[in-house]
């Protein structure tokens, strides 16, 4: 559903399913095993949760299917779970220039938590340039997903669609690496730009881009 976060695995349309052999993930991700709510993948605890076969971050819900339709993950702060059915909350009236701005501003250089379609577009943003370094598709189980003002930042780990880890051999990936992606994305009119990002890094590859980029330091703290 547009709005809905769609970086983890499980909420896709349902279908009766036959048991599988149990899936291997590489550590530390943790397998969720096919149930009556999802196909299951890998996931990382603390950073997400699995419930019959439906993996969803640890803060959103879970909404099982029913006679209204699939169910899924959603955020309750926005969005509502009724049979099956989601649907978001009715968006506030529109905020004079002045008053965006203000509510777009840190919060005595505080940082909130990434939500929404906000959300949905910083991952998107990742996603491309991720995709391409290891020649497929992929998704993310989100581990942090941060937002300054007009600063985003988050890091997150690549998983096929469905689960499982993507094929690291003749990627930068490969080898003793974090197997993480960091991206830090700028507010550009209604969307997100890019502007760096670095995946599976030795170290910690962001130390220098508040300074490089001018981004607030509140954004990269744990």
């Amino acid at each position: 559903m547009k709005g809905l976060p769609v970086a983890l695995a499980g909420f896709l349309a349902l279908a009766p399913f036959a048991p599988v052999a149990a899936q291997t993930c590489p550590p530390p991700a943790q397998a969720c095993a096919q149930g009556p709510f999802g196909f299951g993948g890998c996931f990382m605890p603390g950073a997400a949760q699995c419930v019959s076969g439906m993996i969803c971050e640890q803060r959103e819900s879970i909404c099982p299917p029913g006679a209204g339709g699939e169910g899924g993950c959603y955020d309750p702060q926005a969005a509502r779970c009724a049979d099956g059915a989601i649907a978001r909350i009715a968006a506030p009236p529109p905020a004079s220039d002045a008053q965006a701005a203000v509510e777009r501003a840190p919060r005595d250089g505080a940082c909130d938590r990434l939500v929404g379609e906000d959300r949905i577009a910083v991952m998107n943003a990742l996603r491309a340039p991720v995709s391409s370094a290891l020649r497929t598709t992929v998704e993310f189980v989100v581990q942090r997903a941060r937002v300054c003002g007009d600063w985003a930042f988050v890091i997150a780990r690549p998983q096929r669609p469905g689960g499982g880890a993507p094929r690291w051999a003749g990627t930068v990936c490969a080898g003793d690496t974090s197997h993480l992606a960091g991206g830090l994305m700028q507010r550009s009119g209604a969307g997100w730009t890019l502007v760096d990002h670095a995946l599976c890094p030795s170290d910690v590859a962001w130390a220098d881009w508040p300074e490089k980029y001018g981004a607030p330091a509140a954004l990269f703290e744990e």
